[in-house]
């Protein structure tokens, strides 16, 4: 059953409440990415440290992991709101267009808070 309060409350307030929830749920995540060196850490800390953002292309470089896991890895951090494509394309080593991928302000309101 539904918590009355959330079905009458106001759309403004829903919504803040619902950003609220997703950049708590992104914090979480990035805490842990920041505090792990597995391979979405990798990826997610390569993307991090460049603010103009990253193509895939740019991150197996940076990293050394192959295609299929970085790949694999961005959608996992845009699944959890972690990062997002910029609107930016840039040429891969083989000449096609990829997406730029950047921290969400989520994800960035997470690193500072963790910098202090």
């Amino acid at each position: 059953m539904a918590d009355k309060t959330l079905v009458n409350m106001p759309k403004d307030e829903f919504d803040a409440l619902w950003d609220q929830m997703i950049g708590d749920l992104v914090e979480e995540t990035v805490v842990e990415l920041m505090r792990t060196t597995d391979r979405r850490a990798r990826v997610f800390k390569a993307i991090a440290a460049m603010p103009e953002g990253l193509i895939c292309d740019e991150v197996e470089k940076i990293t050394g992991l192959p295609h299929q896991t970085v790949s694999a890895r961005m959608k996992e951090l845009r699944d959890y709101g972690a990062i997002a494509p910029n609107g930016d394309r840039r040429p891969t080593r083989h000449g096609k267009d990829a997406a730029v991928h950047t921290l969400t302000k989520n994800a960035r309101d997470a690193i500072a808070k963790l910098k202090g």
